[in-house]
């Protein structure tokens, strides 16, 4: 078997990582960590929403979750990603694509969908905090949540159009070690190079572009708002600051993570850096994105903490006891900045 590999080709440089070395042993051990994390941490996420959701379902006009709804598809995503990585832990374990075409295909079709999924809906949450802050007047909870579903809805529907071209561009092959290998093959390096400069542009520049206006005229507004009293003001920014600052850190988080993913993808598919650690490297800090937002929210929410705290603690019963319970586990997300 012939052991040398053409490592100048980005999709040939992907080493096997067995557990009998050290580094495998460490790349296993952060990887279930971080699975496990992102999968109790999301799963906390969704159950908090749910119960504040049904907590509140009709009484919508009282004072209720605010973006729940938008949390919620934050976490719908998160926990998609995480579960479709074991795919690669498998793939980087074996050496080689086990599990056939199909899975290939949709794959990295739907990693890709859950990224967009995700920058999408914080471009979502931007705009409607924006809206919210200029004007002191607040719609009515049910029109909100119905703007709310239907904008998560065109979120996923654009996700899967941007990213449906991949179902078409991964494909399976013999590597010249006799393993057979999952890569985006079908493009070629031109078609690769075009599909990733325009992601990178118009789902990671662009948006991080927007992001920062928005909260540039979030916080000129919140200077020049007027109320027709000074407590109500006072009120009223406090609340908007809170719901600013938690969306600020997870939108700061998101782009901590995924920007050198971004930048090393780029220069792979160029052919400009190919080193392998520096690659492995930034795609385990991917995986470590989707397990970061429970702890954004558990830092800023005491409810949210107390809900975990008694997670941890097997005190699980408290969560279905009765009705009345529901309002202690609302995320502040909601209760406290709506």
């Amino acid at each position: 078997m012939n052991s040398t590999r053409n490592i100048s080709d980005p999709k040939e440089t992907l080493d096997r990582l067995t557990l009998n070395s050290v580094t495998g042993v460490l790349f296993m051990i952060f990887y279930v960590t971080v699975f496990l994390l992102s999968l109790v941490g999301n799963s906390l996420v969704l159950l908090v929403c749910y119960k504040s959701l049904r907590g509140r379902r009709g009484f919508e006009s009282v004072k209720g979750p605010f973006f729940n709804q938008y949390i919620a598809n934050l976490a719908v995503s998160d926990l998609l990603f995480t579960i479709l990585t074991l795919f690669d832990a498998m793939y980087t374990i074996n050496g080689e694509w086990m599990t056939g075409i199909i899975t290939c295909k949709t794959q990295g079709f739907l990693l890709e969908t859950c990224y967009t999924a995700s920058i999408l809906t914080l471009i979502a949450i931007s705009r409607e905090r924006v809206t919210a802050i200029a004007s002191l007047e607040m719609s009515s909870r049910v029109q909100r949540g119905k703007e709310r579903r239907v904008n998560i809805t065109i979120v996923w529907l654009l996700a899967i159009v941007i990213c449906s071209p991949l179902l078409f561009a991964y494909t399976l092959y013999d590597d010249n070690n006799g393993f057979i290998k999952c890569r985006n093959m079908n493009w070629g390096d031109t078609g690769r190079r075009v599909y990733y400069s325009l992601t990178a542009v118009l789902l990671f520049l662009f948006p991080l572009f927007l992001m920062a206006w928005s909260h540039v005229k979030i916080n000129r507004v919140l200077k020049s708002q007027v109320a027709p009293s000074e407590h109500m003001l006072k009120a009223i920014r406090t609340r908007q600051k809170k719901a600013s600052r938690i969306l600020l850190m997870v939108i700061m988080v998101f782009f901590l993570f995924w920007s050198p993913f971004i930048v090393m993808r780029t220069l792979r598919y160029f052919r400009w850096y190919n080193a392998i650690g520096p690659w492995k490297f930034v795609q385990l800090v991917v995986i470590a994105s989707s397990a970061t937002n429970p702890f954004v929210y558990c830092f800023y929410s005491v409810q949210f903490r107390r809900l975990f705290k008694t997670f941890v603690t097997c005190r699980c019963t408290g969560l279905t006891r009765n009705d009345t319970n529901t309002t202690t586990y609302q995320l502040a997300l909601g209760s406290h900045i709506s």
